[in-house]
């Protein structure tokens, strides 16, 4: 019976050591900084004070903080100290909590929706400014729409939506939006309860109810304050063509040269691309002639100018206009050359004197008046090889008037 107790203690004796390094086998710990980070592998590697490196493996259920907060795998940032506790035979991590500097990753997007794809549980909204953002929406996303909560598949194409998102990962932590489509263009037709727009080759009609806001030129207004040719910016629903908000101004605004003059009317081509504008001259109309009050006989052909006026009447409320020695400012030396156009650039022209000087290249602005065989011209209507006489200052080689002449066809 002593010997069966002798050996029952034996046997304990030795087995405590086994059951004690089995357990230090399964809680190993690890302390240091976070080296790499691979969220694809699932695993973070982290150096140690004592010079190693080890390889940690985690999944979903690993219990991961970041200075004291839940996180994700992918919250961890390279530089994080971390503690981490494992199992040494499979390196799984049980727990891992990082210490680390405080990085905001939340990104805000405004603008239109420009793609659903509820398959793929994703997003894209294209921003006033900028390219497109595609986010991917999981089942954490908070979405609301016209202010109540909503789904992925209730959202569609050209609603105004906003997103708070993970530029990291690009997940969608909020979408609020509005089931409002947007259209700016010019008025064509005003009905009762209706208005036609017409944006580029396009034409929209919106029903307009009387819970729908209006304004003109900033001030409240109503349908029939309207006229065909003023400008409009119309917030609409989408999915019945009812506008929620229409934002109208009767004023536009054109710069240029002066193409023709005839009695009271004025003819302007754009600067930029576009058809030329032709205006009446009222008595209220607001002349101005190098900064100085002046009247319309003192406007000439080929002058720069900047004209606003009333898009419904086309009568002008202001014209500035710029010519003579003042184009190039008081402090300005003028001098000229003559020679040929060697190129046309934006907002610069280079010309080959015909003395066989060196080529002068000069800034071409809206103030410089531009003709071409006698008639206003824009800066892309000259070429190269065309003879050309050009006016500048000297001190800022801008040109002040250019007249330019198209070379005659050989008979």
């Amino acid at each position: 019976m002593k010997l069966f107790g002798h050996l029952l203690m034996t046997a304990m004796l030795l087995l405590v050591p086994m059951l004690t390094s089995e357990v230090q086998a399964e809680n190993a710990r690890v302390r240091g900084d976070i080296r790499a980070v691979n969220v694809e592998n699932h695993t973070v590697t982290i150096h140690t004070r004592r010079d190693a490196t080890v390889v940690l493996n985690t999944n979903d259920s690993t219990a991961i903080t970041r200075n004291g907060e839940p996180a994700r795998l992918s919250d961890l940032l390279v530089g994080d100290f971390v503690d981490g506790v494992y199992d040494n035979v499979t390196l799984l991590a049980t727990q891992i909590t990082a210490r680390g500097e405080t990085v905001s990753h939340e990104v805000r997007v405004e603008g239109v929706i420009e793609g659903v794809d509820t398959a793929a549980s994703m997003l894209t909204i294209l921003p006033r400014q900028g390219s497109a953002v595609t986010l991917h929406v999981s089942p954490n996303t908070q979405i609301t729409l016209d202010g109540r909560p909503a789904s992925l598949a209730d959202l569609a194409r050209g609603f105004s939506a906003g997103a708070l998102y993970n530029d990291t990962n690009f997940e969608a932590l909020r979408i609020t939006a509005e089931g409002l489509a947007e259209v700016r263009g010019i008025v064509r037709d005003v009905g009762a309860d209706s208005l036609t727009i017409a944006t580029g080759d396009k034409v929209l009609t919106l029903t307009v109810t009387s819970s729908t806001t209006l304004s003109l030129n900033g001030r409240p207004a109503t349908l029939a304050d309207l006229k065909r040719g003023y400008q409009v910016a119309a917030s609409y629903f989408a999915a019945t063509s009812v506008a929620a908000r229409i934002i109208a101004t009767s004023s536009a605004e054109v710069a240029g040269h002066i193409r023709s003059l005839e009695g009271t009317v004025i003819t302007i081509t754009p600067l930029v691309a576009g058809d030329a504008v032709q205006l009446s001259i009222s008595p209220s109309t607001t002349i101005t002639l190098n900064g100085q009050p002046a009247s319309a006989d003192q406007l000439r052909v080929g002058m720069a100018v900047r004209a606003t006026y009333d898009s419904a009447s086309l009568v002008a409320t202001q014209i500035a206009a710029e010519g003579g020695s003042g184009g190039g400012g008081g402090d300005c030396t003028l001098e000229s050359v003559v020679g040929t156009v060697a190129s046309v650039g934006t907002g610069s022209l280079t010309v080959t004197p015909a003395d066989g000087g060196a080529a002068l290249t000069l800034s071409v602005n809206e103030r410089t008046t531009i003709t071409l065989n006698g008639q206003a011209a824009r800066l892309s209507d000259l070429l190269a090889g065309m003879r050309v006489e050009v006016r500048f200052c000297r001190d800022t080689l801008t040109a002040t008037a250019i007249t330019a002449r198209r070379a005659r066809t050989p008979r």
